[in-house]
């Protein structure tokens, strides 16, 4: 099971959230109480089966982790060709993006 954000709160985010990006994920923060999070991905990625097993590697993978990262909320957009990123790819650049925002004062 997993937290997803709602629209209100992705609406702030897009305006507000703070921006970090390394490699092909893009990750958008607004700090918080609870911890939520959402992938995003575009149809032009690739198709319906290579999204949705993109989103399931990016929610397992801060499922896992989600007592070591901030909380708040997350929209996680990831870029480029769905066919061409893989676990270990996505968990590298997420696993950049919380160490950097460790540093974020909250």
């Amino acid at each position: 099971m997993h937290f997803s954000v709602d629209t209100k709160t992705a609406c702030v985010l897009r305006e507000s959230g703070l921006f970090v990006r390394h490699g092909s994920v893009y990750l958008r923060y607004l700090p918080g109480d609870s911890y939520r999070y959402s992938p995003v991905l575009s149809k032009r990625q690739g198709s319906s089966v290579q999204r949705n097993r993109i989103k399931r590697v990016v929610r397992e993978i801060l499922r896992k982790d989600a007592g070591k990262n901030p909380k708040g909320s997350y929209l996680v957009f990831i870029k480029g060709e769905c066919s061409s990123l893989n676990s270990n790819i996505l968990a590298r650049d997420i696993g950049f993006l919380m160490n950097a925002l460790q540093g974020t004062p909250r």
